[in-house]
């Protein structure tokens, strides 16, 4: 198996294997070439998930495009991260906890960030709980 065989995983639904992979082999190779670990690439998927928050927060048309973008940049560092320490041989234990971790705060952002622009929308309390 070659390295770039590495860059995908066995058990991916279609979406993942057909879409965000393709985008994501690319910057796999050149990430690598950078020098940045999966743990680096987690920490900024984290980062592009706080901001798809705030601008869903916003809620207007503008904003919630513009977070829909980070939200998809989100989904592809997602699978760049895991995908960098395989390529690279660099698989931890603690890049696997960062993985899985960051996957649970993406979610937090994008739902508080939906909430709370849902509630600026309408006011009305029941969308907070």
């Amino acid at each position: 198996m070659g390295r770039l065989d590495k860059i995908g995983r066995e058990n991916e639904n279609w979406l993942a294997k057909y879409a965000y992979r393709k985008i994501a082999k690319p910057l796999v190779i050149q990430l690598s070439k950078m020098n940045m670990t999966s743990v680096q690439v987690s920490i900024i998927s984290i980062i592009t998930s706080i901001i798809a928050g705030i601008f869903f927060y916003f809620g207007d048309w503008k904003s919630l495009a513009i977070g829909y973008v980070f939200l998809q940049m989100t989904v592809v560092l997602d699978h760049v991260d895991g995908a960098i320490a395989r390529y690279t041989d660099n698989q931890t234990i603690l890049g696997s906890w960062f993985d899985k971790f960051g996957n649970k705060l993406h979610k937090f952002f994008f739902v508080f960030g939906v909430t709370l622009g849902v509630y600026g929308a309408t006011q009305d309390p029941f969308y907070l709980v």
